[in-house]
C-alpha cells in the first residue's frame, strides 16, 4: 500500500503534535493581533498629522496580515489532516479525518476539535501502515474532472465513491507540500479521462461572476446616485440598490471561487 501524507504527519511525533501546533498557530495569530493593535495606538498618538488616515491605513494593513496568517495556518493544518492512498488493487482513496469529528464551538471547543482530530490520525496511520487496510470512512477516487494547479495547491474535481457505493463529485483542496507529490500527482492524471485532457470546456463560472461583478457596479453607481448627499435620483431605491449590491457581490464570490477550483 503506498501512502502520501505530510512531512509532519508522516513523523509519529508530528501526528502527536497536531493540537499543539494548532494552539501555538492561533496563539501566534493572537499575539500578532495585539501586538498590531498596540502598534496602530502608538502610530496614531505619534502622528502629528492626518491621524485619521493613518489609522485607517494601517488598521487595513493590520486586518490583512491577520488574515494572511490565519488563512496559512488553515492551509498548513488541512494538509496534514488529509492523507492520500493507493491500496494493492489500484484503488486510490482520500481520506479527511476533519470530517470525520464533530465540530465545537468557542476556544475550549477548538482545541477539543484538534486533540480529536489527532486522535483520529493516530488511528488512521496505524490502520494503513500496519493493518494495511484503507478506513471505511475514506473515500475512493473514481475519476477526476480537473486539475487546476495554484501558487500553494491544487484543486481536484473528482468523482468519488463511499464504501456504500454512492457516487457524487468533490473538490478536494491537495496543499502541496507532501512526500511524494509528483508520483501522487501522477496518480491523479492517470485517472483524468482523455476527454477531460483534451477538451477546452468554457468556463461558466467565470463569465457569470463577470456579470455580477458588471451587477454589483451599476447597483453601487445607483445607491451613489439616490444616496441623499447626491440627490441624483429618487432615495426610495437607495435601500433596493444597496440589497442588489449585496447580493451582487455575495454571488460573485460564489462564481470566481467556483472558477478558481475548476468546477463546472
Amino acid at each position: 500500500m503506498k501512502i502520501w501524507m505530510s512531512p509532519p504527519t508522516e513523523q509519529k511525533r508530528g501526528v502527536g503534535g497536531f493540537t499543539a501546533r494548532a494552539v501555538v498557530g492561533i496563539a501566534g495569530i493572537g499575539i500578532a493581533a495585539f501586538i498590531l493593535v498596540v502598534g496602530v495606538a502608538a502610530l496614531t498618538i505619534s502622528a502629528e498629522r492626518n491621524k485619521e488616515l493613518i489609522s485607517l491605513a494601517a488598521c487595513a494593513a493590520a486586518v490583512v496580515l491577520v488574515l494572511w496568517m490565519a488563512v496559512s495556518l488553515g492551509r498548513s493544518l488541512h494538509r496534514d489532516a488529509v492523507i492520500f492512498c493507493r491500496d494493492e488493487e489500484d484503488r486510490l482513496y482520500v481520506a479527511d479525518v476533519r470530517q470525520w469529528v464533530g465540530w465545537h464551538r468557542g476556544l475550549l471547543g477548538y482545541l477539543e476539535t484538534a486533540a480529536s482530530i489527532q486522535r483520529c490520525l493516530a488511528r488512521v496511520r496505524e490502520q494503513l501502515e500496519d493493518w494495511k487496510s484503507v478506513p471505511d470512512q475514506a473515500l475512493e477516487i473514481c475519476n477526476v474532472n480537473g486539475i487546476r494547479e495554484h501558487a500553494r495547491h491544487y484543486a481536484l474535481v473528482c468523482q468519488v465513491r463511499d464504501r456504500d457505493g454512492r457516487r457524487m463529485q468533490r473538490t478536494i483542496l491537495l496543499m502541496k507540500g507532501y512526500e511524494g507529490e509528483e508520483e501522487l500527482l501522477r496518480e491523479l492524471e492517470r485517472r483524468q479521462s482523455w476527454e477531460n485532457k483534451v477538451e477546452a470546456q468554457a468556463d461558466r463560472n467565470l463569465f457569470l461572476g463577470i456579470v455580477c461583478l458588471a451587477a454589483l457596479a451599476v447597483s453601487i453607481l445607483l445607491c451613489i446616485l439616490s444616496h441623499p448627499a447626491c440627490g441624483q435620483l429618487p432615495g426610495a431605491i437607495y435601500f433596493p440598490c444597496l440589497g442588489m449590491a449585496f447580493l451582487a457581490f455575495g454571488a460573485m464570490l460564489y462564481f470566481l471561487i467556483r472558477h478558481r477550483r475548476g468546477e463546472s
